[in-house]
């Protein structure tokens, strides 16, 4: 197996390439962030309101739905049934 050097065209080539891929990484965490600060404003306003109706509860679960993953919703569900 031999070793072949690159071309100072292809390093350059492959420096843009990585810089583009980082670029939509970040791209796709500022989105995945911008939509959990958001459902956690959410379940925030709802839970500080006083009195909960029927919508409050099905806006709540939307939202944390949205926002915990499979296993947050386990432990959550296991939380709330030892308060039970």
């Amino acid at each position: 197996m031999t070793q072949q050097r690159l071309t100072a065209e292809e390093a350059d080539a492959l420096r843009v390439e990585r810089r583009e891929q980082k670029r939509e990484a970040q791209a796709r965490y500022r989105q995945v962030h911008a939509r959990r600060m958001a459902a956690a404003r959410q379940i925030s306003k709802i839970l500080m309101r006083q009195h909960g109706h029927h919508d409050d509860i099905e806006q709540l679960a939307t939202a944390l739905r949205n926002t915990l993953t499979a296993e947050g919703i386990k432990t959550l569900r296991a939380e709330l049934g030892r308060r039970q």
